[in-house]
């Protein structure tokens, strides 16, 4: 099996690692970097001012900057792993060190959506932002709104896919095989 394939195997599974908590909390995800703040419609529903607009925007700003610092962080610890995969003998605990430092550079890009999340809640306050997650179908049990979107259906090519290796084996495995 290729080098090249394992590392990316490898970083695939980190990703989801990371980003499985989060989706497996359903609803859409916010932490996208949507300007729901520039629609018409939202401004209107939330009664939104042009200073919380500009703080929402600044916001954004900072944590696009952030993110593109973030994502070369991550570039560069995957070419560093790959490396390490390249050499011989296989020095295991450098790569253990690697796999650390690009899941801790792949968590402070979630963990820097989360706050901006927070200080979006900030500016908009409590009733806002529970009317901001209505409009996007991500209101939380016991609280009103209408019922969270239907996930789209699976692509029909790329990963998680009938005998991928990352999605349900190919075959019937409840029928005994002929």
């Amino acid at each position: 099996m290729p080098q090249k394939f394992i590392v990316t195997l490898a970083a695939a599974l980190l990703t989801l690692a990371v980003a499985a908590p989060a989706a497996a909390q359903g609803g859409v995800d916010m932490y996208k970097l949507y300007k729901w703040w520039q629609s018409p419609e939202i401004i209107a529903q939330l009664s939104l001012s042009p200073e919380e607009i500009d703080s929402l925007e600044n916001l954004n700003l900072e944590l696009r900057r952030k993110i593109i610092s973030q994502r070369n962080q991550i570039q560069q610890a995957r070419v560093t792993l790959d490396s390490y995969f390249d050499q011989d003998p296989l020095d295991e605990e450098a790569i253990r060190q690697q796999f650390t430092q690009l899941a801790q550079a792949q968590s402070e890009v979630t963990l820097d959506k989360s706050r901006f999340l927070l200080e979006a809640r900030k500016i908009l306050g409590r009733d806002r932002f529970i009317e901001l997650r209505n409009i996007y179908g991500g209101a939380q049990p016991g609280q009103p709104g209408p019922p969270a979107k239907p996930e789209p259906s699976p692509p029909t090519s790329g990963f998680n896919q009938p005998g991928d290796g990352y999605g349900q084996p190919a075959g019937n495995f409840n029928q005994p095989a002929n």
